[in-house]
């Protein structure tokens, strides 16, 4: 690209023509991220620490019921949620794209000794394997998958100072009404969908354009075959 594609771009652009995603894969911008992740002056890559505790402590008592449970964090950066709820009993596998990310997250881990697990790949193609009580996907994450339509789309440009090059990611994000939540999940087997203002619980600071969405997967029905095993529709 040239500084005058920037000039001449479409308006407005077209929903995830320019590209899926910014490029949370590419070790530079990765480890550059990295350090988004981990400051402690904003909450616009992970949220600051305090809040982090805040919606964990909310999780494992309101969710987890307090309970030991085998957690699956999708997009989930550093392990920040994961390292924490391995603090109080919940084993976790974290699936990310980002390498310094996951790097960061296996080093933690193997640090402290906690009963997590991290694997960069794709959370779209990923295979998750089974037996989770709980699945997360955080921070508006889900927005950002394609639909039928966009609501917003926002571009980035990254220009090289010396040399005038041009780099450009695009980042669109869909927004869906209650209703079309509920439907979704419930074709995908989810019932008791529940919707918080705030991780940190019906009372908590609740952040702007986000939203808690909780929900139950519905068990597949069983039954007994001729030796008197039980089976279920899962199998």
């Amino acid at each position: 690209m040239k500084l005058r594609d920037i000039v001449e771009r479409r308006q407005p652009p077209e929903p995830w023509a320019e590209g899926e995603k910014i490029p949370w894969s590419d070790p530079a911008f990765s480890a550059r991220m990295l350090r988004e992740h981990l400051s402690q002056e904003h909450d616009a890559a992970s949220r600051r620490y305090n809040v982090i505790d805040r919606q964990v402590a909310w999780i494992h008592r309101a969710l987890l019921g307090g309970r030991p449970t085998r957690v699956l964090d999708l997009a989930c950066g550093p392990g920040l949620y994961c390292s924490r709820l391995a603090r109080l009993g919940q084993p976790c596998v974290g699936v990310d794209y980002g390498p310094a990310s996951v790097a960061y997250a296996r080093a933690e881990a193997e640090r402290e000794g906690l009963t997590c697990t991290y694997r960069q790949d794709d959370i779209r193609q990923a295979e998750y394997g089974i037996g989770y009580g709980l699945v997360m996907l955080l921070y508006g994450e889900f927005n950002v998958f394609r639909p039928a339509e966009a609501r917003n789309i926002v571009r980035y440009y990254v220009v090289d100072a010396e040399s005038g090059a041009v780099q450009r990611h695009a980042s669109a994000t869909q927004a869906y009404t209650d209703d079309q939540c509920r439907e979704m999940l419930a074709g995908c087997g989810f019932d008791e969908v529940a919707f918080v203002d705030s991780l940190e619980g019906p009372e908590g600071e609740a952040q702007q354009g986000l939203k808690v969405i909780a929900a139950h997967k519905r068990a597949p029905p069983t039954w007994e075959d001729a030796d008197g095993r039980v089976q279920d529709a899962g199998r």
